[in-house]
């Protein structure tokens, strides 16, 4: 099973990295305005991925949420993929490039072994590009591809996406562009799932025995800006069964905790949130009697903030929180 630190999970906004002080919510950044708007997920636009240049050996498909931009190889007629190799970038000067402009592959950003699946899919978050809808992206998508023959043999060849030639004698590496699609935000649920901040005790361990609810408690430190995946649907305390559906940043600070919730736009909101804070441990699993709620969200949240006056009577400097949601699903 998969474990994450309390700290450093995702990027701390600026203002929890100062200490204590004023707190200021995480902003997500805006989509601009352009003309065409799609629904949840933009449709794919595929090219053919070919084998020692000729043959067509299956497709690189490409699609965007509002968050993630994907892109899927597929082999097919046989052929497998061995090793997968991504540019993507503002324009083909900033791939790694020889001086006549052939690409370096191994210096690709995004690279991987497929160990020979007829499928394999980089997910890229759309921050790593700066780029919002209506952007062209340049990509250059590499394939190591095999093809078992008959006998047994095997055939070994490289394989590009269909596009415009790199250069114009040698190399026949090719790349192609893609324009970022706007995406409209889902409106409704298709499901809803109760969601709680990761923390290092579980209800269990903290003497919740009678509650069959998850659910986990984390102790924030005074002066120590932290942040912990949220997860929805983690049955038995088991990420693995869960969705990680967000992330909650904190700060205790002068007698004051701060917590933002924030989940991934354009996936999830929330309709709900509860949490607790205090110097003892929770003594409910029911989100209902943590003492602190927003309840309903108006439509479409995926930001929620709260900045709560906690007294640390046992002057250790520590204090126990548990953040609860319901979140929806898109």
């Amino acid at each position: 099973m998969k474990r994450f630190s309390l700290s450093a999970v995702g990027e701390i906004p600026e203002q929890l990295s100062r200490g204590t002080g004023a707190f200021l919510c995480f902003v997500l950044a805006a989509v601009g305005m352009f003309l065409h708007v799609s629904s949840a997920h933009a449709a794919p636009i595929c090219a053919p991925l070919y084998a020692a240049q000729t043959i067509n050996a299956g497709s690189v498909c490409v699609d965007n949420d509002t968050q993630f931009i994907s892109i899927t190889y597929t082999a097919s007629g046989g052929w497998t993929l061995q090793d997968v190799h991504l540019f993507v970038g503002a324009s083909l000067a900033e791939m790694p490039q020889t001086k006549t402009g052939n690409p370096k592959i191994g210096n690709f950003t995004y690279t991987d072994s497929a160990g020979g699946a007829g499928s394999y899919t980089f997910k890229l978050p759309q921050g790593d590009f700066a780029v919002t809808c209506g952007a062209v992206l340049t990509l250059a998508a590499h394939a190591d591809l095999s093809l078992t023959g008959a006998d047994g043999s095997v055939r070994s060849e490289t394989g590009w996406a269909a596009g415009q030639r790199m250069v114009a004698k040698g190399n026949w590496a090719t790349f192609f562009s893609y324009t970022v699609q706007c995406v409209a935000p889902p409106t409704v649920c298709k499901h809803t799932e109760t969601a709680f901040a990761f923390g290092d005790q579980t209800f269990e361990d903290i003497g919740l025995l009678n509650d069959k609810r998850w659910g986990w408690q984390l102790t924030a430190s005074a002066g120590v800006a932290g942040s912990t995946p949220i997860y929805a649907g983690a049955a038995q305390n088991d990420i693995s069964k869960g969705t990680h559906v967000g992330t909650l940043y904190y700060l205790y600070g002068d007698g004051v905790l701060h917590v933002t919730y924030n989940v991934f736009s354009g996936s999830y909101s929330m309709l709900a949130t509860h949490l607790y804070a205090g110097d003892v441990n929770v003594k409910t699993s029911a989100p209902g009697k943590y003492g602190n709620q927003h309840s309903p969200l108006p439509a479409g949240t995926t930001s929620d903030s709260y900045d709560i006056v906690v007294a640390d009577a046992n002057g250790d400097g520590k204090i126990y929180v548990v953040a609860h949601a319901e979140v929806c699903f898109y």
